[in-house]
């Protein structure tokens, strides 16, 4: 098969979807142009913080270390990418980080750590792959469990785990991979301060069991297809008419947490030079992931 005829293969991240489903404009920026923010909000720094935090925790558990070989892991971890972060935040991870080792130290023995911030390139058709990272893959009593680490200001209820399609699209795709995915856990850190959990740490942790009901997990995954197959529409009209025929939502509640708000609205208004100044001040370019074979 010559270049000419070579099939192309559609590929969309969990992540890229839910940015395209929430705004096509945002998602533009993010993916068209493959731009992002300069800087970090408090909310990503804490979870890039905690999340390599319980990435190092959690690879010392599988190579056979101690959960105190862990903990140091993860400490020496956060101290390494302190410099790049506020003062506050990093110390504000490290005292979660150390109220979570305390909390969980007499259950580590009760998961074998499989998998750590493990990527996956899943071919669920011959020219559809998904791409995906896994935060933790682990087997339990109650069979292999997927669980994704959430820093949150308030604990996800019942309804909303169970609406959240992450981990119904993951267990779903593993099967393509041949791994039987039993359990799925939404691993939450909660860091907002409460007069009882000040008093109590514990309140700060809760292991969110989402039961995997097989025709949510379908429903998802081929949801998933659909919009990725649009997505693929808009990247083979190239970036100039990609940007042409996409749609802003125009909402408060999506534009106030949009990184791109500000170049969004230099666009909207054309107004002279300003595009030109965010890129170069607020903006770089991200680099492209390769897939895997």
């Amino acid at each position: 098969m010559d270049n000419g005829d070579r099939m192309e293969v559609i590929s969309a991240s969990h992540s890229e979807v839910e940015s395209f489903l929430l705004c096509e404009r945002r998602h533009y920026y993010g993916y068209g142009e493959r731009l992002e923010s300069t800087g970090k909000s408090d909310a990503q720094a804490r979870g890039i913080l905690g999340h390599a935090a319980l990435a190092s925790l959690y690879s010392a558990l599988k190579m056979g270390q101690t959960w105190k070989q862990g903990w140091e892991l993860g400490v020496k971890t956060i101290r390494n990418l302190a410099p790049n972060y506020e003062q506050e935040i990093v110390s504000s991870v490290n005292a979660l980080f150390m109220m979570y080792v305390n909390h969980y130290q007499g259950q580590f023995d009760q998961w074998t750590v499989l998998e750590v911030e493990k990527r996956y390139d899943v071919h669920i058709s011959e020219n559809f792959v998904v791409p995906m990272v896994l935060d933790l893959i682990v087997d339990t009593s109650d069979g292999i469990t997927v669980v994704d680490h959430k820093f949150v200001y308030d604990f996800m209820s019942p309804t909303d785990a169970d609406m959240s399609p992450q981990v119904f699209k993951y267990a779903r795709i593993l099967q393509a991979e041949g791994i039987d995915v039993k359990r799925a856990i939404y691993n939450q850190i909660r860091y907002r301060d409460t007069k009882s959990n000040k008093t109590n740490p514990a309140e700060r942790f809760s292991r969110q069991l989402v039961p995997l009901d097989k025709t949510a997990a379908n429903t998802y995954t081929r949801e998933h297809i659909i919009a990725a197959r649009r997505i693929a529409k808009f990247r083979a009209m190239g970036v100039e008419d990609w940007e042409r025929n996409v749609v802003r939502v125009g909402s408060k509640t999506v534009c106030d947490r949009c990184p791109f708000k500000d170049l969004c609205a230099a666009d909207l208004h054309k107004r002279d030079g300003e595009r030109e100044i965010l890129l170069s001040v607020d903006y770089r370019t991200r680099p492209k992931k390769e897939l895997t074979q």
